[in-house]
């Protein structure tokens, strides 16, 4: 752990955020909006429940589209994306009039949370760390369910005071403040943008016995 310095460690704390907002504000505190919801539109508590059936389908599938377009290049752009999408579809949850508007704002905000999410957090873990990888990628995901272990109460006491459309509006500005570090902090998908190489990256050495012969060989074509 005492390895993990410098940008790795930005690396991880940003990927902490990422798994937090995509799958511990998305999924793990939605039971806090059941009850209220429900008796807002007058509609029974598993009908309000589908709202998170719905948002973990195409949350796969958003990790399967990820996983494909995701490179050194796209990096900036797909988390961009994915953040503003997963804010905004998060906030419009707090202005839907209908379930059935739940209904589309809980598949959109899927799709971003999936996009940039578990499979989007464990590649660039990956790619940043061959030592310490399996420790890095733990701590990150433990943070969803720090995240849902800590906001679920302070968005039930919003939701008490104020109402469930505050309460969504809670959890998008949340979200941003999670996806921050993904943005500010100088990472990106792959260590060699900044000339570095993965935590514990073996380092390719040639013994000198070997440079010699390959010397012999090289002057032996050449005659």
């Amino acid at each position: 752990m005492k390895e993990i310095k410098g940008k790795y460690l930005l690396v991880l704390i940003a990927m902490c955020g990422v798994i937090g907002a995509s799958l511990g504000l998305t999924t793990n505190v939605t039971g806090v909006y059941i009850t209220p919801v429900a008796e807002a539109f007058n509609v029974g508590k598993g009908t309000v429940s589908m709202t998170l059936t719905i948002c973990n389908i195409v949350y796969s599938i958003g990790g399967i589209l990820v996983a494909k377009m995701l490179n050194q290049k796209s990096y900036k752009k797909v988390a961009l994306i994915s953040a503003v999408l997963l804010t905004v579809s998060t906030a419009a949850m707090g202005l839907s009039t209908s379930i059935w508007m739940l209904y589309v704002f809980s598949a959109v905000r899927g799709l971003a949370a999936g996009i940039l999410g578990i499979v989007f957090a464990t590649m660039v873990i990956n790619n940043w760390f061959v030592k310490n990888s399996g420790l890095a990628t733990s701590i990150a995901f433990g943070c969803s369910g720090i995240v849902g272990a800590v906001f679920s109460p302070v968005l039930s006491s919003i939701i008490s005071s104020a109402g469930w459309r505050m309460g969504y509006f809670a959890a998008a500005l949340l979200t941003i403040l999670l996806y921050l570090p993904s943005f500010l902090f100088p990472i990106s998908f792959a260590p060699e943008t900044y000339g570095l190489k993965a935590l514990g990256a073996a380092v390719e050495k040639v013994h000198p016995a070997n440079q010699q012969t390959e010397g012999y060989t090289k002057s032996w074509m050449e005659d």
